[in-house]
């Protein structure tokens, strides 16, 4: 399974990386979040990428707003 790295602006200057192992990953403000945000500005569910494909190892990857 090829994994995927989200890249964080936390401040301006300040970067993380967070490698994906998984074929779904959810990112919200709620600690059951796959990546946990408590931050006012994301939503409960902010968002969910989605692995569609794998292409010569790379993953193509779809990312989505949680409509609730």
């Amino acid at each position: 399974m090829a994994e995927f790295k989200l890249r964080l602006q936390l401040q301006e200057d300040v970067e993380k990386t967070v490698r994906v192992n998984r074929d779904e990953f959810v990112v919200g403000r709620l600690p059951i979040c796959d990546l946990y945000l408590p931050f006012l500005e994301i939503s409960r569910h902010h968002s969910r990428f989605v692995k569609i494909a794998i292409n010569s190892g790379k993953a193509v990857v779809s990312c989505s707003a949680f409509k609730l």
